[in-house]
Order: structure tokens, then sequence, then C-alpha cells
């Protein structure tokens, strides 16, 4: 098909290439710390939220993007680590909410050292400009998708 231009679909291919192996990496290093698939994103949603580490299971969906059936799962084998418990909300004892424990504190903390000095390793091959030319692009990129939803 000489007629279509396909200079974008050979940059996005390289952009999910890209994306799916440092994605890959960063699953290897959270598994190597016990951590299951897509454990850190719900450990570091609740650390990011600030003491007392504890949100609601439906703002961990949404603000992680999942169905609630995903986080459910995803609770489940937390909790069954020692490194979320699901306590009652303080204002309505029918509503719970998920706390990161002391436990998974430390272990969220651990892991996203280490992911952050794999990052810092693969970066290296960019100059201080790269680095923000790409973050720029990216956050265009992103922009622009999240306005076409």
């Amino acid at each position: 098909m000489p007629h279509l231009r396909t200079d974008s679909l050979d940059l996005l291919a390289r952009l999910l290439r890209a994306a799916f192996l440092l994605h890959q990496e960063a699953l290897k290093i959270s598994m190597a710390h016990g951590l299951p698939p897509g454990g850190l994103e719900v450990l570091t949603a609740l650390l990011r939220n600030g003491a007392p580490y504890q949100l609601t299971p439906t703002h961990l969906y949404k603000s992680l993007l999942l169905t609630s059936g995903a986080i459910t799962n995803r609770l489940h084998r937390l909790e069954a680590l020692g490194l979320v418990e699901r306590v009652p909300a303080p204002k309505d004892r029918r509503s719970i909410m998920v706390r990161l424990t002391e436990r998974g504190k430390a272990r969220c903390e651990e892991v996203l050292a280490v992911q952050a000095e794999n990052a810092d390793r693969r970066m290296s091959i960019l100059s201080g400009e790269e680095k923000e030319q790409l973050q720029q692009i990216l956050s265009r990129l992103i922009q622009t998708s999240d306005k076409r939803r």
C-alpha cells in the first residue's frame, strides 16, 4: 500500500514496543521482590495518598483505570501477603477503606527504590535535554489522547 503514509504508525509501534519492554522489566523487578503483577501500582497509589495511606476500592480502581473486579483480585493478593488491609470507613461503617500496612509501606518503598535505580540506568542513554524533550512530547501525546476519550 504505497499510497499510505506509515511514518506515524512506525513511530507508534516503536513507542509501544519500548513501553512493553520497559513494563516487562519493571514487572520482573516487582515480582522478584514478592509483589504480584499490578501490586506495586496499588501500593504506590496508597503511598502517594499520604498518611494514613488509605483509599476506597472505588477510588483505587478509577485512578488505576481498572475494573472493580481487577482491583478486587489485586487487593485479595496483597491482603494475603499482609501488605494491605481492609478497614471500616471512619464516617460510614458500611463502607471500607483499603489501608497500606507498615509491611506494605516498607515493601513499596523498597521496590520503588529499585525501580528508580533501574529507570535511571535505562534513561542514562539520553542527555538531560533529550529527557526533557521526551517528557514534553509524551505529555502532549497523553493530553491529546485524554481529550479524545
